[in-house]
């Protein structure tokens, strides 16, 4: 299988008992609008106010809650992909006691749509930050890296997303005729390689709640 780029959306739960309508969203971001997703996240003036009525094509969309996270009652972080418009992974994360920055780890993991992705799995980058050494690959969760190249990079997730095409050192961070950002996935909700067919890959969007 070959990764295939899709969305991401991020919901904090404020209550114990668990209810879809506990989520807030809090972060909209689209691929292929010219713009950090990392960095819209971290600084507050990069991303428009969360409004239902708005499009991330331009730039991302954040909510203020993002800076007024550390130490709030959050009990659950939600990241969900899009494809299409419609939601095809999920991964859910233990929010208790987290900051803005620490929440994506493998020791908060507590479940996911990935058939064979939990906290036993193999993993030698799970990160917000990701990975800047050969290319910005951030929000990022592989399996195997720094083992044989480009063509032997196989994880879950990636969001590709620097506008300086001389740090892109693999094809899967150049999408011929698609710009920055590229949030790549794994197809059928498992482990991938990165590089692939780049046929097989499409524009959506990254949603936050």
């Amino acid at each position: 299988m070959h990764a295939k780029e899709d969305g991401l959306q991020v919901l904090p739960w404020f209550t114990p008992q668990f209810h879809e309508n506990n989520f807030q969203r809090i972060f909209v971001a689209c691929s292929g609008n010219h713009q950090s997703i990392l960095d819209t996240w971290k600084y507050a003036s990069l991303g428009l106010n969360i409004d239902f009525g708005k499009s991330c094509s331009n730039r991302h969309l954040r909510s203020t809650m993002i800076d007024k996270w550390d130490g709030s009652l959050i009990d659950q972080v939600k990241v969900e992909l899009f494809r299409n418009g419609e939601p095809t992974v999920e991964i859910n994360f233990d929010g208790r006691g987290s900051t803005s920055s620490d929440w994506f780890t493998k020791n908060r993991l507590r479940s996911n749509s990935f058939i064979d992705m939990n906290q036993q799995s193999v993993f030698n980058i799970f990160s917000m930050d990701g990975d800047d050494t050969w290319g910005a690959r951030h929000f990022f969760i592989s399996n195997t890296y720094y083992n044989g190249g480009c063509p032997n990079d196989i994880g879950w997730m990636a969001v590709i997303d620097t506008s300086d095409s001389n740090v892109r050192a693999c094809n899967y961070d150049r999408l011929p005729g698609k710009a920055y950002p590229y949030i790549l996935y794994g197809p059928d909700q498992q482990l991938t390689k990165f590089e692939g067919n780049r046929n097989q890959l499409s524009l959506t969007s990254v949603v936050g709640k």
